[in-house]
This record gives C-alpha cells, sequence and structure tokens, in this order.
C-alpha cells in the first residue's frame, strides 16, 4: 500500500481483515485514534499524570500491534500494565519514545 500509510507495516492487520478493501479504512481509524491519543499522552506527560498515560498506553496496545510497531510495543505493554511499578524516570522515558516513534508514523 502507497500512499499516506507507507510507513506503517500492514500485514498483520491485512492477516486479521483478510479483506483488502478494509485495510485502508481500518488504518484511517487507527490512525485517527493514535492522532488524539499521543496528543492526550503529551499532555499527561507535562503533568504528570502517570496513571492516565499508563490508561492510555493500555488501550492503545492492540493499535500498536496492528500497525506493527515493533520498536515501541514493549514500552506501550510495559506502560499499559495497571500495577507497571515503573519509577518515575523510566515512565518518562518509555513515555517519551513511545511519542517520537509515533510522532514518526503520523508525519
Amino acid at each position: 500500500m502507497k500512499n499516506k500509510f507507507d510507513k506503517i507495516n500492514t500485514s498483520r492487520l491485512k492477516t486479521m481483515l483478510k479483506n483488502d478493501d478494509l485495510v485502508e479504512e481500518s488504518l484511517k481509524v487507527l490512525m485517527k485514534n493514535l492522532v488524539i491519543d499521543i496528543s492526550k499522552i503529551k499532555k499527561h506527560l507535562q503533568n504528570k499524570e502517570y496513571a492516565k498515560i499508563s490508561e492510555l498506553c493500555h488501550k492503545m496496545k492492540v493499535s500498536i500491534h496492528f500497525i506493527s510497531l515493533d520498536n515501541i510495543e514493549n514500552e506501550v505493554n510495559q506502560l499499559g500494565k495497571k500495577d507497571n511499578n515503573l519509577d518515575e524516570a523510566k515512565i518518562i522515558k518509555y513515555t517519551q519514545k513511545v511519542i517520537q516513534e509515533i510522532d514518526k508514523v503520523l508525519k
């Protein structure tokens, strides 16, 4: 798929959907949600609202998996755990990496 989604590996999504016609529509929904979620995460990081970051990362896990952002899947999974036991420095580090990598895909 060559277009605005050319930075995204769609193989997992195609396998799940088994219908290429639904892939672009599904990507549009996933990307729209990621734009909203990453905007919220940036705000929560600035306000040191780490529990809210955790909630959003938990919600984003499936999207991250289906668009094959494997390089941040671990961080999203760690942040998204209800009792993640991460110290503030790790939360900030992981969150910054998630923001950076998602911003690359959204541009």
